[in-house]
Protein backbone atom coordinates (compact mmCIF):
# COMPACT_ATOMS: atom_id res chain seq x y z
CA UNK A 1 0.00 0.00 0.00
CA UNK A 2 1.35 3.42 -0.91
CA UNK A 3 1.57 6.29 1.56
CA UNK A 4 -1.19 8.19 -0.25
CA UNK A 5 -3.61 5.25 -0.08
CA UNK A 6 -5.73 4.73 2.98
CA UNK A 7 -7.61 1.60 3.90
CA UNK A 8 -11.18 1.75 2.82
CA UNK A 9 -13.61 2.18 5.65
CA UNK A 10 -17.19 1.14 5.24
CA UNK A 11 -19.53 4.07 4.95
CA UNK A 12 -21.87 4.30 7.87
CA UNK A 13 -25.46 5.08 7.05
CA UNK A 14 -27.68 6.34 9.85
CA UNK A 15 -30.25 3.91 11.15
CA UNK A 16 -33.91 4.79 11.02
CA UNK A 17 -35.48 6.17 14.15
CA UNK A 18 -37.03 3.36 16.17
CA UNK A 19 -40.45 4.78 17.04
CA UNK A 20 -41.29 1.93 19.42
CA UNK A 21 -38.55 3.15 21.77
CA UNK A 22 -39.71 6.75 21.43
CA UNK A 23 -43.33 5.87 22.25
CA UNK A 24 -42.21 3.56 25.06
CA UNK A 25 -40.05 6.32 26.52
CA UNK A 26 -42.89 8.84 26.36
CA UNK A 27 -45.34 6.44 28.02
CA UNK A 28 -42.82 5.42 30.70
CA UNK A 29 -41.93 9.05 31.33
CA UNK A 30 -45.56 10.13 31.63
CA UNK A 31 -46.30 7.31 34.06
CA UNK A 32 -43.20 8.04 36.18
CA UNK A 33 -43.88 11.78 36.24
CA UNK A 34 -47.46 11.14 37.30
CA UNK A 35 -46.29 8.75 40.01
CA UNK A 36 -43.57 11.05 41.31
CA UNK A 37 -45.86 14.07 41.31
CA UNK A 38 -48.51 12.09 43.17
CA UNK A 39 -45.96 11.01 45.79
CA UNK A 40 -43.95 14.22 46.20
CA UNK A 41 -46.18 17.20 45.36
CA UNK A 42 -48.59 16.97 48.33
CA UNK A 43 -45.66 17.08 50.76
CA UNK A 44 -43.62 19.91 49.26
CA UNK A 45 -46.00 21.96 47.03
CA UNK A 46 -43.17 23.99 45.53
CA UNK A 47 -42.61 24.48 41.82
CA UNK A 48 -38.87 23.91 42.18
CA UNK A 49 -39.41 20.43 43.63
CA UNK A 50 -41.91 19.61 40.89
CA UNK A 51 -39.47 20.84 38.25
CA UNK A 52 -36.68 18.78 39.80
CA UNK A 53 -38.82 15.65 39.76
CA UNK A 54 -39.82 16.25 36.13
CA UNK A 55 -36.20 16.90 35.12
CA UNK A 56 -34.88 13.81 36.90
CA UNK A 57 -37.61 11.68 35.35
CA UNK A 58 -36.77 12.89 31.84
CA UNK A 59 -33.08 12.14 32.44
CA UNK A 60 -33.92 8.70 33.86
CA UNK A 61 -36.15 7.84 30.90
CA UNK A 62 -33.45 9.01 28.49
CA UNK A 63 -30.87 6.79 30.17
CA UNK A 64 -33.22 3.79 30.16
CA UNK A 65 -34.19 4.24 26.51
CA UNK A 66 -30.58 4.79 25.49
CA UNK A 67 -29.35 1.77 27.44
CA UNK A 68 -32.05 -0.71 26.44
CA UNK A 69 -32.35 0.04 22.72
CA UNK A 70 -29.65 -1.39 20.52
CA UNK A 71 -27.30 0.52 18.24
CA UNK A 72 -26.61 4.24 18.40
CA UNK A 73 -29.68 5.34 20.30
CA UNK A 74 -29.29 8.96 21.26
CA UNK A 75 -31.99 9.98 18.78
CA UNK A 76 -34.67 7.82 20.38
CA UNK A 77 -33.92 9.15 23.87
CA UNK A 78 -33.82 12.75 22.63
CA UNK A 79 -37.07 12.42 20.71
CA UNK A 80 -38.81 10.85 23.72
CA UNK A 81 -37.57 13.68 25.96
CA UNK A 82 -38.67 16.41 23.56
CA UNK A 83 -42.14 14.92 23.14
CA UNK A 84 -42.44 14.42 26.90
CA UNK A 85 -41.54 18.05 27.61
CA UNK A 86 -44.21 19.31 25.22
CA UNK A 87 -46.79 16.96 26.73
CA UNK A 88 -45.96 18.20 30.24
CA UNK A 89 -46.26 21.86 29.24
CA UNK A 90 -49.53 21.18 27.36
CA UNK A 91 -51.12 19.26 30.25
CA UNK A 92 -50.05 21.87 32.79
CA UNK A 93 -51.20 24.81 30.68
CA UNK A 94 -54.45 23.41 29.31
CA UNK A 95 -55.50 20.62 31.64
CA UNK A 96 -54.46 22.07 34.99
CA UNK A 97 -54.82 25.76 34.16
CA UNK A 98 -51.24 26.52 35.21
CA UNK A 99 -49.45 29.30 33.39
CA UNK A 100 -46.87 27.88 31.02
CA UNK A 101 -44.31 30.57 31.87
CA UNK A 102 -43.06 29.00 35.16
CA UNK A 103 -42.91 25.61 33.47
CA UNK A 104 -40.81 27.00 30.64
CA UNK A 105 -38.40 28.48 33.19
CA UNK A 106 -38.19 25.17 35.06
CA UNK A 107 -37.68 23.15 31.89
CA UNK A 108 -35.44 25.67 30.12
CA UNK A 109 -32.25 23.59 30.65
CA UNK A 110 -33.77 20.86 28.50
CA UNK A 111 -34.93 23.33 25.87
CA UNK A 112 -31.38 24.72 25.78
CA UNK A 113 -29.90 21.23 25.51
CA UNK A 114 -32.12 20.52 22.52
CA UNK A 115 -30.60 23.43 20.63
Amino acid sequence: MNADQSPSTPSKTPDALRWAWVVGGVVLGAVLIGLFMYLVDPDFQRPAVSGLMISLTIVLVGVLVGYRSRGETIREAAAAGIILIFIIVFIAAVGLGISAQPLVWLLSPFFGAML
